[in-house]
């Protein structure tokens, strides 16, 4: 699991050798390095919830008790696992999606229900 920086942490981190992969997403959110893009993800995924941030507990499947997180001020969006793995995270950018979720909220109401 990835270790961010402080003695603090909401989350467990990525999966091993998930953190890389998932940085790409960095740039985005105005983030300029790995350490700093694991932090903003603990924070935003495991800590206190801004009142912009719509939150929900998937109920089915596979994916069922993950945590999704989305905040309509920043864009953020990110989804934790029920065993506290954060599973992704990265600032919404629907352009080429349009057709499919008309709105931010139309994606984070289908995360919601993915399975």
């Amino acid at each position: 699991m990835s270790a961010g920086p402080g003695p603090t942490r909401f989350t467990l981190g990525f999966a091993p050798g998930e953190l890389a992969n998932h940085y790409q997403h960095a740039a985005l959110l105005g983030i300029a390095t790995i350490e700093e893009y694991d932090a903003a993800a603990d924070r935003f995924l495991g800590g206190p919830r801004a009142r912009t941030t719509r939150e929900c507990t998937r109920r089915l499947g596979r994916y069922a008790g993950d945590l999704v997180r989305w905040d309509s001020a920043t864009g953020e969006f990110g989804v934790l696992r029920r065993d506290r793995i954060i599973r992704t995270y990265y600032k919404l950018d629907l352009t080429l999606y349009r057709r499919r979720y008309p709105t931010d909220l139309d994606y984070f109401n289908a995360q919601c229900r993915k399975t």
